[in-house]
């Protein structure tokens, strides 16, 4: 069916039925269309084939459409009563659809500090928990199809998945990270209540604490300090704050590190994806300040955030940070201006920026990462060709590959490296609707979950700490 008056689309398959146009125009559609089907009735109440009777007639001509009529006018009538105020009506359908995202609703932002008690609760107890041997890579990530949050380990050669979280619509902008245990943390947005969640795994139990009520859709960022206690930089409130979230005596300290200012366009939030490391257990981060068009970078000194601008002119997009053991921080990011790659590095001589990936339209969704000789390893997708690439600096030159050229592929990669620097890069292949992971600068090819559009946002890390 796909029937369009002039001011009413009328678009289904089966019995999915969306319809947006005036209120008096669609209910004056209705109208006709129920006259159609009183017509209908006449026809085969005076119509009598030998091979079909007038009610098997009716049943087959109008049984399905008085279907579609009686759900119109049940749906029309919770529309607005002004007759020519637009409205959209969706009806209801035969086949299972993704429900459309939670709507936000705007809560009190609250002070530069605040302290915020933990609530927490076993996510579920019946299941065992992975267990992934040490130095094995694990990824946590958001499954569309079922709204939860997902984790998956390499277990004896084969991905194996677990769900966390599945109480709401949550599992979005995750950050995974492992303590000195092995046990894996991990943070996400949850969509239903714009909160800011933790879970963490204790042998079999996750536990889930929600950590900010009062949160914006973006990615997040974690890290542990030497005693397992968590950091979490996120986007808080309607005026684009900048977040450090820290458990400290059984409760979360919470910071507005920076005020970009009010949101706009919510679609910009996810750009600002604030980017956290701790030095000698001290938070840093970066950021992308989107009134501004800057590279923010922010660490905390003498108890108080000093902000830094490293680059400027629409730039810092998607940006990630790491650094060596010579101090010597790395921050990768897209130029938005330039359509390009780019890394800021901050050495003796202060900050210095150049263009890794000038090729098309690259650079965005960055993913950093620092290996043993202190050199930066990059993810990153290729928004002109709907690939992923990876490049990374070998002490003389920069390396740039294309890891996965098939079909709309590497959309929001993780990377972590194992012992040996070999990079693993989690991804997203769209066309397909999975998760991927690709191994090593060769990129092999791994599929992680399969089960239906499950693998956006995912977070790898590797639980080395044995």
């Amino acid at each position: 069916m796909n029937y369009k008056p002039s001011a009413i689309t009328v678009e289904g398959r089966f019995a999915q039925i969306h319809i947006v146009g005036r209120r008096d125009l669609i209910l004056t559609w209705v109208e006709k269309q129920l006259s159609v089907i009183i017509a209908m009735v006449i026809m085969a109440f005076n119509w009598h084939p030998s091979a079909m009777n007038p009610q098997t007639h009716f049943s087959i001509s109008a049984f399905f459409y008085l279907i579609l009529i009686a759900a119109i006018i049940g749906g029309c009538s919770l529309l607005p009563s002004n007759p020519a105020q637009d409205v959209e009506l969706t009806l209801p359908t035969l086949q299972p659809t993704e429900p459309p995202p939670a709507t936000q609703s705007p809560s009190p932002i609250p002070s530069k500090t605040s302290t915020v008690t933990a609530t927490s609760r076993p996510t579920r107890t019946s299941t065992p928990a992975l267990t992934p041997q040490p130095g094995s890579a694990c990824i946590s990530y958001y499954d569309s199809r079922n709204q939860s949050l997902k984790y998956s380990c390499s277990i004896n050669g084969r991905w194996e998945s677990d769900i966390v979280d599945n109480s709401s619509d949550v599992g979005k902008f995750s950050s995974l990270a492992f303590d000195r245990q092995n046990n894996p943390h991990i943070s996400y947005f949850d969509n239903t209540q714009s909160s800011l969640k933790y879970a963490t795994q204790n042998r079999e139990d996750w536990i889930i604490e929600t950590v900010d009520r009062d949160v914006s859709a973006s990615f997040t960022s974690l890290a542990l300090d030497g005693n397992g206690s968590p950091f979490i930089a996120y986007v808080g409130g309607t005026n684009g704050d900048i977040r450090v979230a820290h458990y400290v005596e059984n409760a979360w300290d919470i910071e507005t590190v920076d005020e970009i200012g009010p949101i706009e366009d919510p679609n910009s939030i996810e750009y600002v994806s604030p980017a956290l490391t701790l030095i000698n257990g001290s938070p840093v981060l970066s950021y992308f300040d989107y009134r501004r068009g800057l590279l923010q970078y922010a660490r905390k000194i003498d108890h108080q955030w000093e902000i830094e601008t490293i680059d400027q002119g629409n730039v810092g997009k998607f940006s990630s940070i790491g650094f060596n053991d010579l101090g010597e921080i790395w921050i990768s990011y897209f130029d938005s201006q330039n359509q390009d790659l780019k890394l800021a590095h901050q050495g003796r001589r202060g900050w210095s920026i150049e263009t890794i990936d000038s090729n098309g339209q690259v650079g965005e969704y960055t993913s950093l990462a620092i290996d043993q000789d202190g050199f930066p390893h990059i993810a990153y997708f290729d928004e002109g060709q709907d690939n992923l690439k990876y490049a990374y600096w070998n002490g003389q030159s920069w390396y740039v590959k294309t890891i996965d050229s098939y079909l709309n592929t590497g959309f929001y990669p993780s990377i972590a490296l194992d012992r040996n620097d070999a990079p693993y890069i989690a991804y997203y292949y769209y066309t397909g609707r999975y998760l991927r992971v690709a191994i090593g600068s060769g990129g092999e090819l791994q599929s992680v979950d399969q089960s239906g559009a499950a693998g956006l946002y995912p977070s790898i890390s590797f639980n080395f700490n044995d």
